[in-house]
């Protein structure tokens, strides 16, 4: 991962030694630390019930899970709790990207208004503006919103 971060230049780290094998040992060493944090939001979510820890868990995975986590990651889809099914929805959209569309389309219609408006960025943000539009000209209970702050100038 480093050395792809090193032709990305993706992301850094501060405060590292000039020397560069100490440098090194202390990249490797803090590269360590994401590999358990991963297995530990995985975990998180296959034994917690308390929804901030869901909520946390969700986000870890969002930015680092990979396919094998979705199946629980679709499971917290359905929780009960609006926190953890709007986190759910946008960790399937990054993780799983258009072969979640049908979950996250579901959550257009979820009877909160944070988990429908999450479901719409992450509609957004695999790049399917044409089922945003779809939603306005349909006129969705949420098709204003979506107009105003996903779609500007639509009107």
């Amino acid at each position: 991962f480093e050395l792809l971060n090193w032709r990305l230049a993706d992301w850094y780290y501060i405060n590292v030694p000039a020397d560069r094998a100490a440098r090194w040992i202390g990249i490797s060493l803090a590269f360590a630390t994401v590999l358990p944090a991963i297995f530990l939001a995985a975990r998180v979510l296959e034994t917690a019930d308390d929804v901030d820890l869901q909520v946390a868990a969700l986000r870890v995975l969002e930015r680092v899970g990979t396919a094998e986590h979705l199946a629980v990651v679709r499971r917290l889809a359905r929780s009960p709790e609006a926190a953890v099914r709007g986190s759910a929805i946008r960790t399937l959209a990054s993780v799983g990207g258009e072969a979640e569309l049908e979950i996250i389309r579901a959550a257009l219609d979820d009877e909160s208004h944070w988990v429908a408006l999450r479901a719409v960025r992450a509609v957004r943000d695999l790049g399917r503006t044409d089922l945003l539009r779809a939603l306005v000209e349909a006129g969705h209970r949420w098709s204003a919103a979506v107009q105003e702050v996903f779609l500007p100038g639509s009107a």
